[in-house]
């Protein structure tokens, strides 16, 4: 695929949980657009192959430990993007903790605090961080990734639906908080993607063919999505041709939600 954002040439672009997946797509999809690229990700092999993959490609990039539920490597992230290359300009939370199926009363409260703590606090830890940054250089766009289970229950992910709506609600506020500043705040619901965990799942299925169909069926158009297909709405929200977009949420699920 082709640059199809000029306005990124030279700019910094940072993705959290760039290791894999989605974040992976992203930071790779920034870097193919002309931004320098702070890949960071919990695992120090897999995020800096994906720097290297940028590298290979003739992109910038580099990689950052960063674990999101701690306030000071999320301080550190932005430091260090901002001391490489000058500025941040964008940034992609995509970071998230997956759940199990537990039905409320059965949820622990080092389960809850545990989800709270990356999939919602995480991401306030995050743009209290990256907003300063911003507002320095002038301006900047965040993209926050929640999840369709912040629209439509799910059995047993009572909690993580929690986790995934407080994103939404934070995205908003923070949009308009800092919308006066040039800084446009969004978010994304991802649907079923094939990332790390539904590959797990399916492997666990097997040659179930039933089981693979009905995943199929529950998206409108009959498949999951690849991680290409969620980065690539982040980047438009990014992007100049998103800039009277301020505090929405896009749902990007095959048509999940709307049965």
């Amino acid at each position: 695929m082709t640059a199809i954002y000029p306005e990124f040439e030279g700019k910094t672009a940072m993705v959290s949980a760039a290791g894999d997946g989605i974040g992976r797509a992203a930071a790779i999809a920034f870097a193919r657009n002309g931004a320098r690229v702070v890949v960071t990700d919990i695992n120090p092999q897999s995020g800096q192959e994906t720097a290297d993959l940028i590298k290979e490609a003739g992109g910038t990039a580099l990689f950052f430990r960063c674990d999101v539920a701690e306030d000071t490597d999320n301080r550190e992230a932005v430091a260090f993007a901002v001391s490489e290359f000058g500025k941040l300009n964008y940034a992609f939370n995509n970071a998230g903790l997956t759940s199990p199926r537990i039905p409320l009363v059965e949820a622990s409260g080092e389960f809850v605090d545990r989800q709270i703590g990356v999939n919602t606090k995480a991401f306030w830890s995050a743009m209290r961080h990256q907003i300063p940054a911003m507002i320095d250089q002038g301006g900047g766009a965040i993209v926050n990734s929640s999840s369709i289970l912040a629209h439509v229950g799910l059995a047993g992910k009572s909690i993580y639906s929690a986790t995934k709506a407080a994103v939404i609600g934070m995205t908003r506020g923070a949009a308009i908080d800092y919308g006066p500043q040039n800084i446009r705040i969004n978010a994304i619901c991802p649907g079923t993607t094939e990332t790390a965990m539904l590959r797990n799942r399916m492997k666990e299925i097997g040659d179930d063919d039933a089981q693979l169909n009905a995943i199929r069926a529950q998206q409108v158009i009959n498949r999951w999505a690849q991680p290409s297909e969620l980065a690539e709405p982040a980047l438009f929200l990014c992007s100049d041709g998103a800039s009277y977009i301020v505090g929405a949420t896009l749902i990007v699920d095959g048509g999940y939600t709307i049965r």
